[in-house]
């Protein structure tokens, strides 16, 4: 029989949850690229966003942390960290596909390649207001696509997940031989990059699925 799991206090988990999120930490403390860093790899990932109402939303996050912080230290962070030749735009299809990537250190390494995740949903459109800059050229693995959707005179191409994959690396639509050989890598690696997940077979899920009265 497996070991009780252990109760803890209100209190106690209230403050395992703010120290997770950085929260306990004096915001008054120096800000430099190297704090900055250090901030960023306590909470895992920070989510560059456009939308702006106060402020840019990432920023609001950093600043509550660190209150030196301005904008151009993170462009300064980010100075020759993009690692791909395009804007790459990460929409996982669902929250059970976000909670695996970001698990699996996936949403870190978008990052760092300079990919900004989107939420959970369909893709890019009018609906979350996330397009991409007048007259782009544009891979997309949406299932459809109209006038505008992506953006304002947009050259909208729809493909798979793989193809954009290999648009963003080579910055371009392949030739069928690039295709190829990428699709190799791939196709070699298949057992560890395709996975069917189900909700009843994720334990989170499956907690909150056993909770529906039918």
């Amino acid at each position: 029989m497996a070991d009780p799991l252990p109760i803890i206090s209100s209190a106690t988990a209230q403050r395992l949850f703010l120290g997770a999120q950085g929260l306990l930490e004096d915001p008054a403390r120096r800000a430099t690229t190297a704090s900055l860093q250090a901030l960023i790899e306590r909470l895992g990932f920070v989510q560059v966003d456009t939308i702006n109402v106060v402020a840019r939303a990432h920023d609001l996050t950093l600043f509550s942390r660190l209150e030196g912080y301005r904008p151009e230290l993170l462009r300064k962070l980010l100075e020759g960290k993009r690692d791909i030749p395009v804007k790459l735009w990460v929409a996982p299809p669902t929250k059970m596909d976000q909670k695996q990537l970001t698990e699996e250190g996936h949403y870190g390494v978008f990052g760092t390649a300079g990919a900004r995740t989107e939420m959970p949903g369909c893709s890019l459109c009018m609906g979350n207001q996330a397009q991409v800059r007048e007259g782009a050229t544009v891979m997309s693995t949406s299932t459809r696509n109209f006038p505008n959707r992506l953006g304002k005179n947009t050259n909208v191409y729809l493909g798979s997940a793989e193809l954009a994959a290999i648009c963003s690396r080579l910055g371009k639509i392949p030739t069928k031989d690039e295709y190829m050989a990428d699709m190799g890598v791939l196709t070699a690696n298949g057992d560890k990059i395709y996975q069917y997940m189900n909700f009843d077979q994720i334990e989170d899920f499956k907690e909150v699925a056993d909770t529906v009265q039918m």
